[in-house]
């Protein structure tokens, strides 16, 4: 009898043991499998598909989004009017597609211009006051772009966007212009506004329906701020971000940037190439969608007329598949809902 017991308890025992190390290997072996896919995601062999979607915030989130984002824009000059703030966003119901209202400050020196695109999370500001001001000494670039840099580290300590989703030296740079007179009288264009895009990184190519835009006004203060767009499930392994919804994961690239440029040239001859990159976009008209990078095209189609003069057509955008061979080019109608602009639309 004492002998089946003990019989009993050894194959317990090693039954345990067997499923310890079963569950060793398989542990083992998806933690491989991760270092594998993020060491071919670092050398640009491999591509993260994700899941991407249109944030739904209640009325307070955004009216605690639109406070501090005026703070951070604000930076002491003054502060946003709460009661003015709360009472305005009354307006806006449920089925409201846009906030737009203005905030004036409690010392009454700024007037703050808030819009709030619901569909795409997008959130926007600019002093009027401030960018109503025309004749103060111009600021450089580098000046400028480590303004920009201090505001969205302010972002950041908010909580309004992390850290890691942004790269500031990467930030593009358009300009707001003004026609103002010169010394001799004649009318010449002036920096009224510097104006950095910094686009979402997912493993260092960008995202287009997720960004900050910070305009830095030409006497060096922060005059318009714009943050939003669709969140992405993901976590962090190893250093790069790979899917966290099962209808991710790591797929290998196998069309190269030559072979997508030599497809577009077919199919689109006669037009002007204004951008080619690398991007994640999400398609139109959807709320979710599982997103790859694509080789992405801006281009206008050139129109000729009988005396030779050369047009552009509106800009159009094209994606093209670089894990499937083959496979249908998407034509994006629109990207208003990105809160940054193409280069056409600066």
């Amino acid at each position: 009898m004492k002998n089946s017991r003990h019989a009993r308890k050894g194959f317990v025992a090693a039954l345990i043991a067997a499923i310890a190390c079963l569950v060793l290997v398989r542990t083992e072996s998806s933690a491989q499998s991760v270092v594998a896919a993020t060491q071919t995601l670092k050398g640009g062999s491999s591509v993260a598909r994700l899941v991407a979607r249109w944030p739904k915030r209640t009325s307070s989130e955004v009216v605690e989004r639109m406070r501090a984002l005026g703070n951070i824009l604000l930076a002491g000059r003054g502060a946003v009017d709460d009661v003015g703030l709360q009472a305005a966003s009354q307006q806006f119901g449920p089925d409201s597609e846009l906030w737009q209202f203005e905030n004036r400050t409690g010392d009454g020196r700024s007037t703050l211009r808030f819009s709030y695109h619901v569909k795409s999370d997008d959130l926007r500001l600019e002093d009027a006051e401030i960018l109503g001001e025309v004749g103060l000494t111009e600021i450089d670039e580098t000046t400028a772009r480590g303004i920009m840099r201090g505001a969205v580290g302010r972002l950041v300590a908010a909580g309004l966007v992390r850290v890691e989703d942004f790269d500031p030296a990467s930030a593009s740079l358009a300009w707001r212009k003004v026609t103002g007179g010169g010394g001799d009288e004649s009318a010449v264009d002036k920096i009224l506004e510097y104006r950095f895009t910094l686009l979402r990184q997912i493993n260092g190519i960008p995202f287009a329906n997720a960004g900050i835009r910070v305009g830095v006004h030409r006497s060096g203060i922060v005059s318009s701020l714009r943050v939003g767009g669709a969140e992405i499930s993901s976590v962090r392994q190893a250093g790069v971000e790979i899917a966290s919804d099962t209808r991710g994961g790591v797929f290998s690239r196998k069309v190269s940037r030559a072979d997508t440029a030599r497809r577009f040239g077919l199919e689109h001859p006669n037009t002007k190439l204004w951008t080619q990159a690398l991007m994640y976009v999400m398609r139109d008209d959807v709320e979710e969608d599982v997103i790859e990078p694509k080789e992405h095209y801006l281009f206008s189609s050139v129109m000729e007329s009988t005396d030779g003069t050369k047009t552009f057509a509106p800009a159009e955008r094209v994606s093209y598949s670089t894990t499937e061979v083959g496979a249908p080019v998407i034509v994006h109608s629109r990207l208003v809902s990105a809160p940054v602009r193409a280069p056409d639309q600066r």
